[in-house]
């Protein structure tokens, strides 16, 4: 993600993990990151009543890391908002990427580390992905990588080494720009160290 689309409006929706996985999975043929995150913004806040769970994600989670009651109700949301609204087809690779994208999510409660079946071997395609882009093909690497539903079946292990389900839930962002909600699994992302002075 390059410095405009971190600052388009999605810095809930990003940085706390709640959609990263629907960009680069589900809309890369229909959309781009930046444009995908912009819907979702607009959606929020233009028809609360409507994408009340988006709204939820884009108002209270940046500033109180606050989950919704459950995370269920906000994939379901996005599954609708992505069919819907972006035209992404309903099919078992948006349940892949959506089982991944909520099982990264924290909450609490939650005990570790769990195995998640996958339809399509969600991990493989992101490394495919990445590898791809790594090699300069970061605006057409969708023409260059095998969708995501032509992978088999894998399974994937989610941990919470650093206790984000326990620590890092209700105890807002504001004033710590490394507080983060990235569990550790094969997609996971480089997070700040923790350092002390």
């Amino acid at each position: 993600m390059n410095a405009q689309e971190r600052t388009s409006g999605s810095r809930g929706s990003d940085s706390h993990e709640t959609t990263r996985i629907c960009p680069t999975s589900m809309t890369a043929q229909l959309c781009s990151t930046t444009d995908f995150y912009e819907r979702v913004r607009d959606a929020a806040t233009s028809a609360p009543a409507e994408w009340p769970w988006l709204a939820y994600v884009a108002s209270v989670v940046p500033d109180t890391l606050s989950p919704p009651p459950t995370w269920a109700l906000f994939t379901d949301e996005i599954r609708r908002f992505v069919v819907d609204e972006v035209g992404v087809p309903d099919d078992s690779a948006l349940d892949t990427a959506l089982a991944v994208q909520h099982y990264m999510l924290p909450a609490s409660g939650r005990t570790f580390p769990v195995d998640v079946v996958l339809d399509h071997d969600f991990p493989a395609w992101l490394c495919d992905v990445n590898a791809v882009k790594d090699a300069g093909q970061r605006s057409d690497w969708e023409h260059l990588v095998e969708p995501l539903s032509t992978y088999g079946p894998a399974t994937m292990t989610i941990d919470d080494p650093r206790l984000v389900s326990s620590t890092n839930l209700g105890h807002g962002s504001v004033l710590d720009n490394y507080k983060d909600w990235e569990l550790e699994a094969p997609v996971s992302r480089a997070v700040a160290g923790i350092y002390t002075v």
